[in-house]
């Protein structure tokens, strides 16, 4: 059964989406739009329904935070507003689906179910870490190479370059890859619950704790990835320093110590050596975790391998793309990167309607 998570600051209407889906779904709610990416990181849902209006933080600015997280999960965008303005706006900031007030249940658990398996059989054929170029050879060369060690690796590359994909390819092709792989986005959890997120915690550590495994015990016999690790707190790299040498977690409150096994795989877009020289980040854990380094070079330095990008990003769509489309985004520097253009080509998908892409659809 896949789960959802319903994020609306109205708890009528998630009692009715609830009642909407609940016999096809695992329903997960949300009325506190600020506590919405510790839920996602914590339960990766395969879908989010999102509504645009909410107080303290509507529903635009939470999609640009969703997309920053790791392998984030495909979005539904629910509003009032029918207008196309918001409807491109939401699809440029990577919603995959919006659906106007009023709608049926019926409509609602088709259009959740499409995007939903869009998502799964994009994830299966983005691991082919589409181009040609002889950088994304070498990139391909490496992950078959170091997938098969228990080393840790460490992913360089600019925001938007795939690196949560290529941590996922690593661990597919690893001997691991019938375990688990956990994906938690250190930028992305507040400091109040990071040690009960990454440690779990017994009953009795804290106030209504609920006693429950941390990231390190659920990455066991599989893969941990941790992304923007150069985010990390100096008490998070004290603790995962440790837990690399030991091989032992402690949860909070409690006094057994568990083994754990996992290959552990992290990624930053920051300059560790920068933040070791301004004592951002300690020297002896970069070492640790650079056992390999894999660097994910940017688009503009693989530009040969934007037709097949774009190509492939209008494959579900069914649609043609025109030359003159091609050379357009050919020309572009693309400092988002991959991520930037995939966001490009489906908002130039609503612009051209039945198709072919020409150049007047693509919009920086």
């Amino acid at each position: 059964m896949y789960s959802v998570l319903c994020i609306d600051d109205a708890d009528e209407q998630l009692q009715a989406l609830t009642l909407q889906l609940i016999d096809t779904y695992h329903v997960i709610t949300c009325n506190k739009p600020l506590h919405a990416i510790p839920i996602i990181t914590k339960y990766q849902p395969d879908a989010v329904i999102l509504d645009l209006q909410m107080p303290k933080r509507n529903g635009f600015e939470l999609l640009s935070e969703i997309g920053k997280i790791a392998n984030p999960p495909p979005v539904l965008m629910l509003s009032g507003h029918a207008d196309p303005i918001y409807v491109v706006r939401a699809l440029g900031l990577g919603a995959k689906d919006f659906l106007s007030k009023p709608y049926t249940a019926s409509m609602l658990r088709h259009r959740l179910k499409k995007i939903i398996l869009s998502s799964i059989s994009q994830d299966n054929t983005e691991f082919a870490l589409i181009g040609e170029s002889a950088a994304i050879q070498t990139l391909k060369t490496e992950i078959a190479t170091f997938a098969h060690s228990d080393l840790p690796i460490l992913i360089l590359g600019e925001s938007g370059t795939g690196k949560d994909l290529v941590a996922r390819e690593i661990h597919r092709q690893s001997s691991r890859s019938q375990g688990p792989f956990v994906v938690r986005n250190i930028g992305a959890i507040p400091s109040t619950l990071i040690e009960s997120e990454l440690f779990g915690c017994d009953e009795g550590a804290f106030t209504d704790a609920r006693p429950h495994k941390g990231c390190f015990e659920l990455a066991n016999g599989g893969s941990l990835f941790l992304d923007e690790i150069g985010e990390a707190s100096p008490a998070l790299q004290v603790a995962l320093l440790r837990i690399i040498e030991d091989g032992y977690v402690r949860r909070l409150g409690g006094q057994a110590l568990h083994e754990i096994s996992f290959r552990l795989i992290t990624a930053t877009n920051k300059n560790l050596d920068e933040l070791i020289e301004l004592k951002c980040f300690r020297s002896d854990l970069k070492y640790r975790l650079e056992g390999i380094t894999i660097y994910i070079p940017p688009l503009r330095d693989r530009k040969e391998d934007i037709p097949a990008l774009a190509k492939h990003f209008l494959k579900p769509y069914g649609m043609e793309i025109a030359d003159n489309a091609l050379a357009k985004l050919s020309s572009y520097l693309w400092p988002g990167n991959v991520r930037q253009l995939k966001m490009t080509i489906e908002r130039a998908h609503m612009l051209a309607g039945t198709g072919p892409l020409q150049a007047e659809h693509i919009r920086f």
